[in-house]
């Protein structure tokens, strides 16, 4: 009977610790336990290509064989809107980061978006094709791409510091 008294008295003990590294930590178990869609670091990504904001038709193998980081948004996507400031500030400092959009969304939205910030990068608009082809689940992620097509780091989400050491990191590997 005694046995059993530690064993609950730990057992209880370990819910608060469990529940506060949860509370502390939620990105990191939610990505833990869900499936968050799309590719992970060492992941080559998919050739993409399709209809750009404007009208025109846009291919990945436009970028050259560059570097370059991919934003997988939607356009009613509180958080993907609170990345764009952040966005358009570091790309007019470091004009030679390679960046792609592709959103989901209607493409008047995204006609909207490009204007009002200003963005001189390409965005795509998600057709179904390209939602599969993506494996689009949430939103915002931002990918780090090398060279060769191959995914160095994945960032779900978004943190202003994250996103600052994502362009380093583009940057630095170029």
């Amino acid at each position: 009977m005694k046995r059993l008294k530690w064993v609950l008295l730990i057992f209880l003990a370990l819910i608060p610790i469990i529940g506060i590294y949860i509370l502390n930590n939620p990105k990191q178990v939610i990505e833990t336990f869900v499936d968050m869609g799309g590719f992970n670091k060492g992941d080559k990504l998919p050739h993409i290509s399709g209809m750009e904001v404007g009208g025109n038709v846009y291919n990945v193998n436009q970028l050259n064989n560059e570097n370059f980081i991919l934003m997988i948004s939607k356009s009613d996507c509180e958080v993907c809107k609170s990345a764009y400031p952040t966005i358009k500030e570091l790309l007019e400092k470091d004009d030679t980061t390679e960046f792609l959009m592709v959103g989901k969304g209607e493409i008047d939205e995204y006609e909207n978006i490009k204007i009002e910030y200003n963005f001189d990068f390409p965005i795509l608009i998600a057709d179904e094709k390209l939602e599969s082809q993506l494996k689009m689940k949430v939103f915002p992620v931002f990918y780090a791409i090398d060279h060769n097509g191959i995914i160095v780091k994945r960032m779900n989400g978004f943190s202003e510091e994250d996103f600052k050491k994502l362009v380093q990191e583009v940057d630095h590997d170029a």
